[in-house]
């Protein structure tokens, strides 16, 4: 019976440490599989980040090819602009010329234009002036031309007065040599009337 009892406590023990290293076993699959799961979402996001970066790639490799055909592109340019940029310089001489020309006119129209502006001033002044002085000449005139009717009228008053004083000294000269020739005439009478009384 003891060495069963020992062999039962043996097993115990036995039993005890399996357990334990059956715990220390689950506690490590657990770590395992918490790691296995962390590296799986790690390897998900690098294979997302993996696809990404290949998409990134062959966008950039076509983005590469289009520059590059633009580069063509524009270094061809560049050689015709490059041509023409000689041609342009060898007529910039004659457009600095022709600017330099245009400049010059332009300051002669604008000097003559001022001396324009001028005169156009002056003889707007000018003109003012005589209107000035033709409304003063009509005001003048006009005067006159009232003065002169004043003139006329009072010419004709003195004129028509004048032949009212010519008909009454006419008539007072009738009638003083009527009363002249009367008393003659009566005169006359009385002395042949005395000399025929004295006969």
């Amino acid at each position: 019976c003891k060495r069963l009892e020992d062999e039962k406590r043996e097993l115990e023990k036995k039993f005890t440490a399996l357990d334990d290293q059956r715990a220390d076993y689950s506690k490590q699959l657990n770590a395992l599989q918490q790691k296995l799961r962390a590296t799986e979402d790690l390897l998900a996001r690098a294979q997302m980040k993996v696809a990404q970066l290949e998409q990134s790639l062959q966008t950039q490799t076509e983005e590469v090819q289009r520059l590059q055909e633009e580069r063509d592109t524009l270094e061809s340019r560049l050689g015709e602009l490059t041509e023409k940029c000689n041609d342009l310089r060898e007529q910039k001489e004659e457009a600095q010329q022709e600017k330099q020309t245009a400049e010059a006119e332009l300051r002669e129209a604008e000097q003559l234009l001022n001396q324009l502006k001028q005169q156009e001033r002056e003889e707007q002044m000018q003109h003012n002036r005589a209107v000035s002085e033709e409304q003063q000449a009509l005001s003048q005139l006009k005067n006159t031309e009232n003065e002169q009717r004043i003139a006329e009228e009072q010419l004709r008053t003195a004129e028509s007065r004048l032949r009212q004083a010519k008909i009454v000294t006419i008539v007072t000269s009738f009638f003083w040599w009527t009363s002249i020739c009367v008393k003659l005439i009566g005169g006359r009478a009385a002395d042949k009337k005395d000399a025929e009384s004295a006969v």
